[in-house]
């Protein structure tokens, strides 16, 4: 299945909630975040739509480790990494000093694709960042 497809299909079949809510991670979930970065999140803010208006900059996925330790596989202008789930949420806070993250979670009728994208995501650890947002490069 190609990459695009796959990101339309997590997209279509995801909810939606905001994590200053009771939120558990789940290995998959999406953490769409309203990331402050200065012009380069700006850019990205003017093409991008999120739920009920918000901007997202950045998006990462949670990954539970087999010592149940949570990270979120991310790229960032380090390159490809993975962050320890709580250092992530405090990247970004509102005035109430709640992360500015919305969390997509795919409906289990699709979360056999679950596996596959994050061996996908791993298999890019310590890649480099693409600034050209090329899915077509490695």
């Amino acid at each position: 299945m190609k990459f695009s497809y796959l990101l339309l299909l997590l997209l279509f079949a995801m909810y939606l909630s905001s994590c200053n809510q009771q939120y558990t991670p789940q290995t998959g979930d999406l953490l769409f975040m309203d990331l402050d970065c200065g012009s380069f999140c700006q850019a990205i803010k003017k093409v991008t739509y999120g739920v009920n208006g918000t901007k997202p900059s950045h998006v990462g996925m949670v990954y539970i480790n087999d010592k149940k330790k949570i990270y979120v596989i991310e790229a960032d202008t380090k390159g490809v990494v993975k962050t320890p789930i709580d250092s992530f949420l405090k990247r970004s806070l509102d005035t109430k000093g709640h992360p500015k993250v919305f969390v997509g979670r795919l409906i289990k009728e699709y979360s056999y694709a679950i596996v596959p994208a994050v061996q996908r995501s791993r298999a890019f650890l310590g890649k480099p960042y693409d600034f050209a947002f090329d899915i077509n490069n490695d």
